[in-house]
C-alpha cells in the first residue's frame, strides 16, 4: 500500500541472525517494506548485561535497532558502532545505579 512507501522496519542483527527469528517472513506477509539491521557489537562491552547479547541470552526488543538506526541515519554514517556502545554502557550503568 501507497502508505507504507516511506516505511521501514529497523532491528539489531542479533534478530535477524536468531534461527528461531522469521522477523523477513512476517513482514513480507504484511508488504514489502524493507527490514534494516542495526550492526550492533557488545563483545568487547564491559557490563556482563549487555555481553549476553552475543551469547544469545539476551532477546533485543525495545526498540534498540530502530533508535541506532535513526541515530546514524540523522548523523549521515559519523556515528560508530563502537560510539553507540559506548552511550549504551553509560545509559546501562546509569540505569543499573538507579534501583
Amino acid at each position: 500500500p501507497e502508505i507504507l512507501c516511506n516505511v521501514a522496519i529497523g532491528t539489531t542483527r542479533w534478530i535477524i541472525q536468531d534461527s528461531s527469528s522469521d522477523i523477513r517472513g512476517i513482514v513480507a506477509q504484511i508488504s514489502n517494506v524493507p527490514v534494516l539491521a542495526a550492526d550492533l557489537d557488545f563483545k568487547s562491552s564491559k557490563l556482563s548485561g549487555l555481553k549476553a547479547y552475543e551469547t544469545g541470552i539476551v532477546k533485543e526488543g525495545v526498540g534498540a535497532g530502530g533508535a541506532s538506526i535513526a541515530a546514524m541515519a540523522k548523523l549521515s554514517g559519523a556515528i560508530t558502532k563502537n560510539m553507540l556502545l559506548r552511550e549504551i554502557e553509560k545509559n546501562y550503568e546509569l540505569l543499573m545505579t538507579k534501583r
